[in-house]
């Protein structure tokens, strides 16, 4: 993730994280559905960059954020399928920001390609791709 500064567009924060998410999938039909669920994320690299030098940020941004999602997605007939997501963090990046509140908030789309691992058939109640002929 990252963000220019308005006043000086040469000025780049640069945060990178691993994020583990835990998503919830509910079915309307077949082929589409809507998801939700929480993300953690855990800052590995910050870094406050211009075109000349790079500065470790450590020190001012804190490690680790918390953040909400929704989704909607479609599989088609062929294993693929698009995902459309929105994640708003909650927890402000800023070290002791002292008024100043700096959130991660961004949307993203998502293709994916599903391949068939297995050969038995899933059990009841297990989520099951519909983008899949039974198998």
């Amino acid at each position: 993730m990252g963000a220019k500064n308005k006043d000086n567009s040469s000025i780049r924060l640069n945060l990178y994280y691993i994020s583990v998410p835990v998503m919830l999938q509910y079915n309307i039909l077949p082929v589409s559905y809507l998801e939700a669920g929480p993300q953690l994320s855990f800052a590995i690299n910050k870094k406050i960059r211009n075109d000349n030098r790079s500065v470790d940020a450590t020190r001012h941004y804190n490690g680790f954020d918390f953040e909400p999602w929704l989704g909607a997605g479609y599989c088609f007939e062929q294993g693929s399928g698009v995902t459309a997501r929105y994640i708003a963090g909650l927890t402000n990046i800023i070290e002791n920001g002292q008024g100043n509140d700096m959130r991660n908030n961004f949307s993203r789309l998502e293709s994916r390609i599903n391949f068939k691992v297995n050969s038995y058939p899933l059990k009841p109640g297990f989520y099951r791709n519909p983008g899949f002929d039974s198998i």
